[in-house]
């Protein structure tokens, strides 16, 4: 390899390693094979080294570890999170490398050990659930029910918002009947005209879930293209600002003669 060729590397170093790491990640395309595996497993590591790079500068030890050396005695709270934390870690290394064969018992301390694992667990889950059902209902169930119950009750609403709120309570309220009443059962000793009004309020809510489904999906597909398309701009870019395309755009000029 001459000089050059060393020089475009040496100074493109980056780009070439994204480029053939972005290669390797396309290839998932031709197949699950062993060059996309090491590049699924390359992202995987990369992503929760850099995750744990920044906990580590970010959270615990700004707030945990130097809090603790600083003053060792004042903050019970912070020894209760490093306890549950060690507690977590004790567990999962049990878990994960302390294997026994499945007709071996297992002792008493593994036993504690694992129960104990369980508390900063249960907690974790807790807190995520409960964070994730308020900002369900505060930023989204509440604010929806109380704009369709104040433009429902307000005479003076215009018909556009009147007929937006109609269909937001029907849709709300059929979703909910299909998802969670047994709708054959209510409807079994009731009119027939009561049964037709059910089954058609309950498949309204089936395909409102559908839709939304759809929706979702969508939304998730334009991200993803949205990614690829920024990813291949970005090569693009980076090519064009690169030694190597300066090199072969002035190769082209003068075979064009300009």
């Amino acid at each position: 390899m001459d000089s050059v060729s060393l020089t475009l590397l040496s100074q493109n170093w980056a780009l070439w390693i994204g480029f053939v790491f972005s290669l390797m990640l396309f290839s998932v395309l031709a197949g699950n094979h062993a060059v996309a595996k090491v590049a699924q497993y390359l992202l995987v590591g990369v992503s929760l080294g850099y995750l744990g790079v920044l906990l580590w500068q970010h959270v615990l030890n700004p707030r945990l570890l130097l809090p603790l050396w600083q003053a060792p005695l004042q903050d019970w709270a912070r020894w209760l999170a490093l306890l549950l934390g060690v507690l977590l870690w004790l567990a999962a290394i049990e878990r994960m490398w302390l294997r026994l064969p499945t007709n071996q018992p297992v002792a008493a301390w593994r036993r504690t050990l694992r129960l104990a694992g369980m508390i900063p667990v249960a907690l974790m889950l807790g807190v995520s659930v409960s964070a994730v059902l308020l900002g369900l209902l505060q930023g989204s169930l509440w604010p929806q029910f109380w704009y369709t119950a104040r433009s429902g009750f307000v005479w003076s609403t215009a018909l556009d918002e009147s007929l937006i709120s109609v269909l937001v309570l029907l849709l709300t309220t059929a979703t909910l009947l299909h998802w969670t009443a047994p709708t054959a059962q209510l409807a079994a000793q009731q009119p027939r005209w009561v049964q037709g009004l059910l089954a058609l309020w309950s498949g309204l809510g089936k395909r409102a879930l559908w839709f939304a489904a759809g929706v979702i999906f969508a939304r998730l597909l334009a991200a993803h293209l949205s990614l690829l398309i920024g990813r291949l701009q970005f090569l693009l870019l980076t090519f064009q600002q690169s030694l190597l395309w300066q090199s072969a755009e002035r190769i082209w000029q003068l075979l064009g003669g300009g």
